[in-house]
């Protein structure tokens, strides 16, 4: 249990300063953080003596659709980490285990208990894994199905988080990547001409500019941080996207 409870806690905070130390060029500090971290979950699962590859794997077996319900939380948090990968495999798995195990396990909890928290943030984590898989890819075909996917859960995301049409006032930390994964949904299936249930791209214009401005708030010492840099990027391609 208390690997467990560490490995949980730890892993988003090190992805987080990891992404920063990327996106200041610092490249050898996110890479030997993320060692140290592929480290941390290759004890956790072997503590568990759980193979998530394996898990997936036995789609028939009794044991695919208990062990997601116990450990939604944590196997979320294993496929956030490895959607942030340099291996395409690495990405591709995180989606799987996002897609087969971790959302079907919270959209349960979600109809047993009546909070969306942990599916919205579920959601995220699956829209972030579907871009970055989209963005390597060279076939038009996987291309195109991945944004069909993608705006799936786009519109799902949507569906459980209608506050994030309408919201004012300031957002806390969960919401504005909540803001940033729907207008990453909408611009990944625009590119392919795929609408998404429940918003535009006039929306999505709107929720970048809200999320920009709380990214902007929250920074401090006039250092440009990563996921300001991420959403710049983004916002780039949704302006390709309003000039066509």
């Amino acid at each position: 249990g208390s690997i467990a409870e560490f490995v949980r806690s730890l892993s988003p905070i090190i992805n987080s300063v990891a992404d920063d130390a990327k996106e200041r060029g610092d490249n050898e500090t996110s890479a030997q953080l993320r060692h140290d971290l592929a480290d941390d979950w290759r004890v956790f699962f072997d503590a568990l003596e759980v193979d998530p590859h394996a898990l997936l794997a036995a789609s028939e077996s009794s044991m695919r659709h208990a062990l997601p319900v116990l450990l939604a939380g944590h196997l979320h948090n294993y496929a956030g980490f490895l959607s942030r990968s340099e291996d395409d495999g690495e990405v591709e798995f995180s989606v799987l285990l996002q897609r087969d195990a971790v959302i079907p396990a919270r959209r349960e909890a979600s109809r047993q208990h009546g909070t969306t928290t942990g599916l919205r943030v579920a959601l995220q984590v699956l829209v972030r894994a579907l871009c970055i898989q989209h963005d390597r890819t060279d076939s038009h075909e996987l291309r195109r199905d991945l944004a069909r996917q993608t705006a799936a859960a786009t519109a799902e995301l949507v569906a459980v988080s209608a506050w994030a049409l309408t919201a004012e006032g300031s957002l806390r930390s969960g919401q504005v990547n909540t803001l940033t994964s729907i207008v990453t949904g909408v611009v990944i299936a625009s590119e392919h001409g795929i609408p998404v249930a429940g918003v535009d791209l006039d929306t999505a214009r709107h929720l970048a500019e809200r999320a920009h401005g709380e990214l902007q708030r929250r920074r401090s010492g006039g250092e440009t941080f990563g996921r300001l840099k991420q959403l710049a990027r983004l916002r780039a391609r949704l302006g390709a996207l309003s000039n066509e």
